[in-house]
């Protein structure tokens, strides 16, 4: 875990035209020479000043024009916290089923779920939490794959919050059915950022999904 994140500036809507209609920024001894009508017309001409100019193109460039957008015209930003997960995302179905896959190896690796007080416990704290979100679906309600991948992972179980469960806006996982996994086999999969997503919302909102 990073203790040493700390909030930074964001742009509010990186495909929206700015106030005044474009971003202007020279800064030759950043690298950062260019105008744009939107951000990525701005990284564009950026990228181009670099060439001509035999200025490396680095994987961060875009987050250091961002950084200098932000600095340049702040009414454009806010402070975004990297421990609170982007909520402008949102997942589809298929993504919710492929951030549950963990919980398929566990299931074929024999592992038992967890007790039914257990999992109430969960779903009460997943029912209220901002981090529960919505995901798109080509159907009305859960569709016949992930109808099939609840019944294979925990069968008929359920909690009297199923009704309230979505995905969870960190990992992306179907909620009904991580809620039944044990914790050590979610943790497998995750990434050093969800690991401290999870740890600040276990801080902010008692989410279970915490190692610490």
């Amino acid at each position: 875990m990073n203790d040493q994140l700390i909030p930074i500036a964001k742009l509010k809507f990186k495909s929206g035209v700015p106030h005044g209609g474009m971003f202007s920024l020279n800064l030759p001894q950043q690298g950062i020479v260019g105008k744009g009508t939107s951000f990525s017309s701005l990284c564009r001409e950026v990228r181009n000043w670099r060439k001509a100019n035999a200025w490396p193109i680095g994987l961060g460039l875009t987050d250091e024009i961002e950084q200098a957008v932000c600095r340049s015209y702040p009414n454009e930003c806010q402070i975004h916290d990297d421990r609170v997960p982007d909520r402008n995302r949102r997942y589809s179905i298929t993504h919710v089923m492929q951030g549950t896959i963990n919980m398929v190896r566990h299931k074929l690796n024999g592992s038992v779920l967890v007790d039914e007080a257990e999992a109430e416990r969960r779903a009460a704290i997943c029912a209220n939490c901002p981090n529960n979100v919505s995901f798109s679906k080509p159907c009305s309600s859960n569709c016949p794959e992930l109808k099939d991948l609840i019944q294979a992972l925990v069968g008929s179980k359920k909690t009297s919050k199923d009704s309230l469960l979505k995905s969870c806006q960190i990992c992306g996982c179907f909620l009904g059915i991580s809620v039944w996994v044990p914790l050590e086999v979610q943790n497998k999969s995750l990434t050093d950022r969800q690991k401290m997503q999870f740890e600040y919302a276990n801080q902010t909102v008692g989410c279970w999904k915490s190692i610490s």
